[in-house]
């Protein structure tokens, strides 16, 4: 009755459902890979914007220990050249000069992964007995990983509408039942996807004008509990306000 199509950003399903998209090239390859460092983490990650780009450490357990942790840096062109097949040293160096505070010595553990960055956006979400979820329907830009709290919103939208349909009998494939998780995800991600954008604009761009600009309000974000805790709902519950599951 209903194909929910999870199959990634290059969905095969969305092809065949003809469902169009919104295509951006952020000229910027993403690195990704793990680390080792003599400082625990405490579940804490940690995101800078730098010269080259947005690099963030995010924290995982492993062996039964807090001393490993998972980087993804959004490196801006040309500077990526730099890093590419040069061996793991230099970005060692770059991650020691940043982090050394928060870590300790950083040691790569596994092979460093690279790809282009890129938004997809697909026009709609849903169509007759076809509904898109999670980079089939939306792939982002990963500054600050929103990415998978995004997709996880959306799974609970789909099993939220679902249950309700499955209870009420009806056949959960037709449009008109899908409309609702169709609009709601929608503006969620749209609203998201703004803020991806704007923000890795913002801090990967080295107009003067820019970094005057983001200094600034890096300096309100910080001293402004209200936009603080705003930003903490949205990213984690998708609302603005602070609700309760």
């Amino acid at each position: 009755k209903l194909i929910i199509a999870a199959d990634g950003r290059n969905s095969y399903v969305r092809k065949l459902a003809d469902i169009k998209y919104n295509y951006k090239d952020y000229n910027q390859k993403a690195f990704t890979f793990d680390v080792k460092h003599t400082k625990k983490h405490h579940n804490l990650a940690v995101e800078k914007f730098i010269e080259q780009g947005p690099l963030a450490i995010l924290p995982i357990i492993r062996k039964n220990t807090q001393k490993y942790s998972s980087v993804v840096w959004s490196c801006n062109h040309p500077n990526y050249y730099e890093y590419l097949d040069k061996g793991n040293k230099k970005i060692r160096t770059l991650l020691e000069h940043y982090f050394m505070k928060f870590y300790g010595n950083i040691n790569l553990v596994s092979k460093v992964s690279t790809w282009d960055l890129s938004l997809i956006h697909s026009k709609k979400y849903t169509d007759h007995r076809v509904l898109l979820l999670g980079d089939a329907a939306h792939s982002i830009h990963p500054l600050a990983g929103q990415g998978f709290n995004l997709t996880v919103r959306g799974i609970k939208k789909v099993y939220s509408f679902a249950k309700n349909e499955n209870l009420a009998d009806r056949d959960i494939g037709k449009k008109r039942y899908l409309a609702e998780y169709s609009t709601k995800h929608y503006l969620d991600a749209i609203s998201l996807i703004f803020v991806t954008d704007k923000l890795n604009f913002l801090f990967s761009n080295s107009n003067f004008l820019l970094k005057k600009i983001r200094r600034t309000g890096l300096k309100v974000f910080r001293r402004s509990n209200l936009l603080n805790n705003t930003f903490k709902n949205y990213a984690t519950k998708g609302a603005l306000l602070s609700i309760k599951d």
